[in-house]
């Protein structure tokens, strides 16, 4: 599977964490834990984010958040922060893709990832 080291960052707070690097996902997910390691309080008043899949019959609340790629410079990307204790952190097509080129060499199981231009 294709796991990428990154920074998440929330104002002076940063988790470092694997994400799964996921074509399939139509959104990016954060684990309920690693929100509140971030400072996120689940009671503010966020937007309710509709999941699907294995997580569609949890509640998920909208947050955007800083990710650092190796040297890369941050960018801001969208989460659907879930409420679903063993929910993976997921990079998915909105908007990790719009944000990164992500070539994956299935048969050398490698994979590369750029800002796009």
């Amino acid at each position: 599977m294709p796991m990428l080291p990154i920074r998440i960052i929330l104002g002076s707070l940063e988790v470092d964490d694997l994400a799964l690097v996921d074509s399939g996902s139509a959104i990016c997910v954060l684990p309920y834990d690693l929100g509140i390691q971030l400072g996120l309080d689940w009671n503010d008043p966020l937007p309710i984010v509709p999941l699907g899949g294995n997580l569609g019959h949890h509640l998920a609340k909208g947050v955007a958040l800083e990710v650092k790629i190796g040297s890369y410079p941050p960018v801001k990307i969208a989460f659907a922060w879930s409420h679903f204790p063993q929910a993976r952190l997921l990079l998915g097509r909105i908007n990790f893709f719009s944000a990164f080129d992500v070539c994956l060499h299935r048969s050398r199981s490698t994979f590369e990832v750029k800002p796009k231009p």
